[in-house]
């Protein structure tokens, strides 16, 4: 949190339903008087303990709710493409095992670092192209599907943007997988770059 506050943040957004910022207000408002510190959630932890060491007001929820349905993929790509069942299982042993694996047993600044290295972000994206070419032209499942989680990240940076203001320093805590898609619409918007965590981490 330290080496995050040296960012000098003066926004902090989370991952969190944007049609439930009033609960959100009323549970950082909770945190900032000593509740919910046990909470084992990025919000609490990282959002929170940010927002309440530099003193901000509030907290911003920018998350839509999004309805991708992975398993319609999956099934489908079980009955007629094996290959992309093979690719997919040993996407999630390189990517999600070794995450796993440093939750549980490294220090949470060590995890954080390893997840917002660009090279463990853009593995994890190039698997949405691969889900996408799943299907065919009757039932395009895999480009149906990827195109809700598009849309998803879309509005989430649709929030974003119209939380920011000129001079704004925000820190955006959310799910890795949304970063590379984040990070492209960001630096596309005129007035708004990137600034990535681990030159802070």
């Amino acid at each position: 949190m330290e080496r995050l506050k040296k960012f000098n943040p003066n926004k902090v957004a989370v991952e969190w339903p944007s049609d439930r910022q009033a609960d959100l207000n009323q549970r950082y408002a909770g945190y900032r008087a000593g509740e919910h510190r046990a909470e084992r959630n990025e919000t609490y932890q990282i959002g929170f303990r940010l927002a309440d060491l530099q003193a901000l007001p509030a907290v911003h929820a920018i998350d839509v709710k999004g309805d991708m349905d992975v398993g319609a993929v999956m099934a489908w790509a079980q009955k007629n493409d094996p290959a992309f069942l093979r690719l997919f299982q040993t996407a999630m042993k390189d990517v999600i095992g070794p995450l796993m694996k440093m939750q549980k047993e490294a220090p949470i600044g060590k995890t954080l670092r390893m997840m917002n290295d660009p090279a463990f972000i853009e593995r994890g994206n190039e698997l949405y192209f691969e889900m996408a070419r799943v299907g065919d032209a009757a039932n395009p499942v895999g480009a149906e599907q990827v195109g809700i989680w598009y849309a998803r990240n879309i509005r989430i940076f649709a929030n974003l943007a119209r939380l920011a203001r000129p001079g704004d320093r925000i820190v955006v805590v959310i799910g890795q997988g949304h970063v590379a898609l984040l990070q492209y619409l960001i630096e596309g918007m005129p007035g708004m770059t990137v600034v990535g965590a681990n030159g802070y981490l």
